[in-house]
């Protein structure tokens, strides 16, 4: 499929996973991994495709790979390292426990990103830092915040000039519930499994149903 070399993608594949008990990253999810099936997902979208993160499986042959440089600091970290190496300007990033991970939205946040620092959506009163476009030239301010040990990612986005998209904006291309659902706990990966399997079903009963079973 071909890639767009002027935006690249950061799949964010850090994070000690506390309350999930595991890897997110090799979580296994209708016959893959949950970071293979994210890259999956949003193949074709950017150019290169960078994963941030330690611990990685043999699957990610071929894919960049890149340590934080400021280990322990969380998601901001793992957006620094990506950025560090990305020789794109505008880049999507994504964490690595959103199974349902939207090439449509990627796109529209990509489409918004000319002009400001980062493209965020935001439903209501909620953003979502963790599947969002961040410029290049954000990396000075990460620099000097993890410096300083100031870690949280909503904080950095004051320091932003950030573009928001509405829920309005993303129905025109994708249902937000679903596309920005994440999985923290183990029972977040079980309802995410079981949106699957209900699609499916539907899927199956709307095929038997045109073919007269």
């Amino acid at each position: 499929m071909e890639k767009n070399p002027e935006r690249g993608v950061i799949l964010l594949a850090g994070g000690e996973s506390r309350r999930m008990g595991r890897d997110k990253f090799l979580l296994p999810f209708k016959g893959e991994s949950m970071g293979c099936r994210i890259l999956r997902r949003l193949k074709g979208i950017g150019n290169p495709v960078i994963v941030a993160g330690a611990g990685l499986s043999c699957e990610t042959r071929g894919i960049p790979v890149v340590s934080d440089r400021y280990p322990g600091q969380g998601p901001l970290a793992g957006i620094h390292a990506g950025l560090s190496v990305s020789t794109c300007g505008p880049n999507l990033v994504v964490a690595c426990d959103m199974p349902f991970a939207s090439p449509e939205l990627a796109r529209l946040l990509f489409s918004r990103s000319e002009g400001v620092d980062a493209v965020v959506p935001q439903d209501g009163e909620r953003t979502h830092p963790l599947f969002a476009v961040y410029q290049r030239r954000c990396l000075p301010v990460l620099e000097r915040r993890l410096y300083c040990r100031e870690r949280r990612v909503t904080d950095f986005l004051q320091e932003l000039r950030v573009g928001y998209v509405d829920r309005e904006e993303m129905e025109s291309c994708a249902n937000p519930d679903r596309a920005l659902f994440n999985m923290n706990r183990p029972r977040e990966w079980s309802r995410a499994l079981s949106f699957v399997e209900q699609s499916e079903e539907t899927g199956h009963r709307e095929v038997r149903e045109k073919s007269g079973e």
